[in-house]
Parts: structure tokens; sequence; C-alpha cells
């Protein structure tokens, strides 16, 4: 395998990935918090500001949040408090993921 060249050895690396997160359910473990983008934002309303947010799972995109049945977002003053625990709220949710994905 060391006679690879560079292109082929990224090409096995994604694929043992692949193969361990379908074989193996603690592979989010392994990559740790790396293999996830989480994206947070805000929106104006009439009211304040709603923290918008997405948590991919990079390694096989899976959208982690948001998902059918999940609670609304809390309503903020201003839209970085708003944002703040919109990305705080992700993390977390990457971190009980890394516990126990699915």
């Amino acid at each position: 395998m060391a006679r690879l060249t560079g292109s082929l050895c990224v090409i096995y690396e994604r694929t043992a990935i692949r193969s361990n997160a379908r074989g193996n359910v603690n592979a989010a473990s392994m990559l740790g918090e790396k293999s996830y983008e989480v994206v947070a934002s805000s929106r104006r309303t009439i009211n304040g500001a709603v923290p918008t947010l997405k948590v991919t799972r990079l390694y096989d995109k899976r959208v982690i949040y948001p998902f059918c049945g999940c609670p609304d977002m809390p309503l903020f003053d201003d839209p970085q408090s708003a944002k703040n625990f919109a990305e705080v709220y992700g993390w977390q949710l990457v971190k009980g993921d890394i516990a126990v994905p699915e």
C-alpha cells in the first residue's frame, strides 16, 4: 500500500471511512468533531431574532439538524445572541451524535 500515489491514497482513505461508517457504529467518534459542519446564523422577525442552524455529518453527508419534528428555536432580542445560541446548540448536537451515532 505504500507504493500507491497520493490520489489513490485519498481514494482508499475515503473508501475506508465509508465502509467503517456502515460497519462500525463508532465511526463518528473515530473521526471526531472535524467531520461535522455547523452553520449557525439568525433571521430577523417582527418580535426579535430567531437562530437558524444546520448540522451536517460530512463523511456521509447526513443532516443531523434540522430534522422532522425538531423543536422551534427560541426568540432573542438581538441577532448575535441568537447566532451564539445556535452555534452552542449545534456543537452539543455534534457531541451527542459522536457519543451515540445512529
